[in-house]
């Protein structure tokens, strides 16, 4: 969060924990876009926790285990728009 204070260019934000001290990967996503609105974020998450991002479209989802072009695949969707 200290570093989207300093102005520095992000072009993607990408969680790859759901579970993190002191907030979860939708908080810290929520308190990122509140800051920065157009900053694409990319949840990589197991299935158990999908329920928790009913609310983040599947382009911005991708489940573990994963191959690294499907990764490149949903890059490349969130970095599109």
């Amino acid at each position: 969060m200290e570093l989207l204070d300093t102005g520095e260019k992000f072009d993607l934000l990408l969680l790859l924990d759901f579970a993190m001290p002191g907030m979860n990967g939708p908080e810290l996503a929520r308190r990122v876009r509140a800051k920065r609105p157009a900053l694409p974020v990319l949840f990589v998450t197991g299935y158990a926790e999908h329920n928790a991002l009913i609310d983040i479209s599947e382009r911005h989802i991708i489940s573990k285990p994963f191959v690294t072009n499907e990764l490149a695949d949903k890059v490349r969707l969130a970095l599109s728009g």
